[in-house]
């Protein structure tokens, strides 16, 4: 299980770390803004962007992500 939740710290470290806005400490407010929105269209955008590149992540795990047209459900 403690594998399992490493890889999930990873996760938010990376979207924290690309995008430099989610830094909630100092530039995100709770009731000043969609703090949830912004930070599941980062995670979605993340998530794209390990579809067509990969992560260290997945290759630690040796999972490959999916391709972007079934993770997107594009018919």
């Amino acid at each position: 299980m403690a594998r399992v939740r490493l890889s999930v710290d990873w996760g938010y470290e990376k979207v924290k770390r690309t995008f430099k806005s989610l830094d909630f400490k100092r530039k995100l407010k709770v009731r000043r803004g969609p703090v949830a929105l912004v930070y599941q269209c980062a995670a979605l955008l993340w998530n794209v962007r390990t579809c067509l590149y990969g992560n260290q992540t997945a290759t630690f795990l040796r999972c490959d992500p999916p391709d972007l047209e079934r993770y997107l459900y594009l018919p």
